[in-house]
């Protein structure tokens, strides 16, 4: 059995741990992504993100979806970035692009969205 100096061990360990999983990222402001970045965003859609949200792989919903503008609107184009930087539900962290910035990212969450006919206009950070 364990004593309450371990389990108060454990719960501060996992707290720790909780900490460190909601790092900060470098996420730039849906205006501030430079036309290269967003060049390097369209390659990483079409070349990672496609292959799971072209197809419905495991229910992920397509470019020009009609649920991405409620996405937008519910949490925000940084969360929907932080999303993908973490990775959610089957997708894996970055989309699977491993050494992608977080501004690439970004810059990738944005073609994928414009190109959803997401109003981007109205989005803050």
């Amino acid at each position: 059995m364990l004593s309450m100096r371990s389990v108060i061990g454990v719960i501060g360990g996992a707290m720790l741990a909780m900490g460190a999983a909601q790092a900060e990222y470098d996420i730039p402001k849906v205006t501030d992504i430079d036309e290269v970045t967003r060049g390097e965003g369209k390659s990483i859609v079409d070349s990672a993100c496609i292959r799971c949200h072209g197809a419905g792989v495991m229910g992920a919903q397509g470019k020009g979806a009609p649920g991405w503008q409620h996405l937008v609107d519910a949490r925000g184009f940084e969360t929907l970035t932080r999303n993908v930087i973490r990775g959610r539900g089957a997708m894996p962290a970055r989309g699977g692009v491993s050494d992608a910035s977080d501004a690439q990212i970004a810059a990738a969450v944005r073609y994928f969205l414009e190109t959803s006919d997401v109003d981007l206009e109205a989005v803050e950070h």
